[in-house]
C-alpha cells in the first residue's frame, strides 16, 4: 500500500484528504495526521471564548471523516488513531484511509516522522514513507485563539501572573482540553473591565464586539496600527464595520501602534483596576484584558529544514508552483525560463504557501486543496499508464497530456465578518460588500461544519463527542 499524507487536518488538509480518498484505486490511502484529536473550528473561537454554553460545538471529531455512518465498509473507512485496538483487529480488518492524532517532528524528502507510531495500524515505526505530501499545516494562531500556548497573549492582571498562571495544565489537543480552555478564556473576559483589543483584522473585530454586545458594561477599546481597518478588502468593509463599532460602544484608535514595551514595564491604573500600557506615540491606555490579535506566523518550520531554499526568510512563507508543489525562491533559482520543483511530490496549501497573494482562509485552503488533491491523482494515473506501456507503444501523446498538472488561480477576496451578539454580519464576495439581513445565531452556525469532516445531519448529543 502506498501512502499519501496530508499533514494537517483543517479546512484545507480536510478537503485535500476527502478529495484524494474519493479519487484513489485500492493500491494508495491516505493519511491525515494532525495534533488535534479533533478538529478546531477556528472562525467561532472568539465567540465562544466569550459566550458561554456553546464550547463543545467548535471541536469536531476525525471518527467519521473516512466513515459516515452511510459508508460503513471496513476497507473503506478509518478510525480515530487514538482508539486502542481490540482483540479482533488483525490485518484483514485494518481500516484504508487513516487519521493519525500525532504531531510531525521531521520531514524527509520521502518519508515523515511523527511522535509516536500506531503499530494497531500497521506503523510500528514512528517514521512513515510516503509517495506524495500535502502539507497543510497552515500557521501559528495569535494568543488568543491558539489553544497551545500557555498564555491568551498578555495577562496585566497580578494573580494570574502568580500561581494560578503555573497551575495552568498542558494542552494535548484534545477536546476536553480545548473545551476547558475555552472556559478559563471566558472567565477571564467576565472578570475583566477594561479590555484592550489589539489589531483590526477580522479577529479583533469579532472579539472586541463580541465582548462589548455581551458585556455592556465593560469598556472596550480597539486598537489598529493603520488607519483602515481590513486594509486587504474593499474601503466600503472599513466603513461597515467602523459603524458596528460604534454602534457597539467601542473606543476605536487607529493610525497607532503598540509600545510591546510598554506591557512588561505596564504601571497600575490609578484606580487600581489593571495597568497602563502605551502606544509609541505615547497615549496611555488602562487595561486589565490585552487581547494581542496580531503576528500569525508561517508554520514552515519542518518545511524549511527539508528545503531551506524554498521558504522565505523574510515572511517565513513556502513558495509554490501554480500547480502548488513546493518550489524554489526565485532568487535562488539557476537560469531558467520555466521554473521547476526538486519535489514534484511535495504540495504546500493554505496559510503556509505563498500563493499568489490570495488571502489567508479557510476558503482559499479549500480551492488550492483541489488542485494539489487533483494534480496527485493526475499524477498517480500518469505514472500508471507509464507503467503499463508496453515495448512497442512508442506514442506518448496521450500519456503527456495526463501529465498536464492544473494551476491555482486565486479568486476575489471574500470575507465574513460577525459584529457582536444580535448584529448583522458584514459581507465582501466578489466585490459586493453588504450586511446580512438576518441576526446570526449565538453559535454562528456551528452545526454547519461538521458535515465537512464526516457528521451529516449532526444532532445535539453528536457535538458532544
Amino acid at each position: 500500500m502506498k501512502n499519501i499524507i496530508v499533514l494537517g487536518g483543517s479546512y484545507g488538509g480536510a478537503r485535500a484528504a476527502r478529495v484524494l480518498a474519493s479519487g484513489l484505486q485500492t493500491d494508495h490511502r491516505v493519511i491525515l495526521i494532525d495534533r488535534n484529536s479533533h478538529a478546531n473550528h477556528v472562525y467561532i473561537l472568539p465567540r465562544l471564548g466569550v459566550l458561554p454554553g456553546h464550547e463543545h460545538k467548535a471541536f469536531i471529531p476525525y471518527t467519521r471523516f473516512f466513515s459516515p455512518p452511510s459508508s460503513p465498509t471496513p476497507q473503506d473507512t478509518s478510525t480515530d488513531a487514538s482508539d486502542e485496538p481490540g482483540p479482533s483487529t488483525s490485518r484483514q480488518s485494518r481500516p484504508r484511509h487513516l487519521f493519525l492524532h500525532a504531531s510531525a517532528i521531521k520531514l524527509n524528502e520521502h518519508s515523515v516522522t511523527l511522535d509516536r507510531a500506531f503499530p494497531e495500524h500497521g506503523l510500528p515505526s514512528t517514521e512513515i514513507p510516503f509517495e506524495f505530501l500535502v502539507y497543510a499545516l497552515g500557521s501559528h494562531l495569535p494568543a488568543p485563539i491558539d489553544l497551545w500556548t500557555s498564555d491568551y497573549g498578555s495577562d496585566t492582571e497580578e494573580e494570574e501572573e502568580g500561581s494560578q498562571r503555573n497551575e495552568k495544565p498542558r494542552y494535548g489537543g484534545t477536546k476536553g482540553e480545548g473545551i476547558a480552555w475555552l472556559k478559563r478564556f471566558q472567565d477571564r473576559v467576565a472578570r475583566s473591565q477594561n479590555v484592550l483589543v489589539v489589531g483590526g483584522g477580522a479577529l479583533g473585530v469579532q472579539y472586541a464586539t463580541d465582548i462589548a454586545t455581551v458585556y455592556p458594561t465593560k469598556h472596550v477599546t480597539l486598537l489598529h496600527s493603520r488607519n483602515r481597518l481590513l486594509p486587504r478588502f474593499d474601503p466600503a468593509m472599513h466603513t461597515e464595520v467602523v459603524k458596528g463599532l460604534e454602534d457597539a460602544r467601542i473606543e476605536v484608535i487607529l493610525g497607532e501602534r503598540l509600545d510591546l514595551s510598554s506591557i512588561s514595564n505596564a504601571k497600575s491604573s490609578p484606580d487600581n483596576n489593571g495597568r497602563i500600557v502605551r502606544t509609541e506615540k505615547g497615549r496611555e491606555i488602562s487595561c486589565d484584558l490585552l487581547l494581542l490579535c496580531t503576528g500569525q506566523l508561517p508554520n514552515t518550520g519542518l518545511l524549511r529544514e527539508l528545503s531551506p531554499d524554498s521558504v522565505d526568510p523574510l515572511t517565513g512563507l513556502a513558495h509554490v508552483l501554480p500547480t502548488m508543489q513546493l518550489g524554489i525562491l526565485p532568487s535562488n533559482e539557476a537560469e531558467m525560463e520555466e521554473e521547476v520543483t526538486l519535489y514534484p511530490h511535495i504540495f504546500v496549501i493554505g496559510d503556509a504557501a505563498d500563493a499568489f497573494g490570495a488571502i489567508k482562509a479557510g476558503h482559499t485552503a479549500s480551492f488550492q486543496a483541489e488542485v494539489a488533491a487533483a494534480n496527485i491523482l493526475r499524477l498517480i494515473e500518469f505514472d500508471e499508464k507509464v507503467n503499463g506501456r508496453g515495448d512497442d507503444d512508442d506514442d506518448d501523446d496521450e500519456l503527456k497530456e495526463h501529465a498536464q498538472l492544473q494551476h491555482y488561480v486565486p479568486g476575489p477576496p471574500q470575507i465574513k465578518v460577525s459584529l457582536g451578539l444580535r448584529a448583522n454580519a458584514v459581507y465582501e464576495v466578489n466585490g459586493v460588500v453588504g450586511r446580512k439581513n438576518a441576526e446570526e445565531p449565538e453559535d454562528l452556525y456551528a452545526h454547519m461544519m461538521w458535515p465537512y469532516f464526516g457528521f451529516k445531519d449532526v444532532t445535539p448529543e453528536e457535538m458532544h463527542l
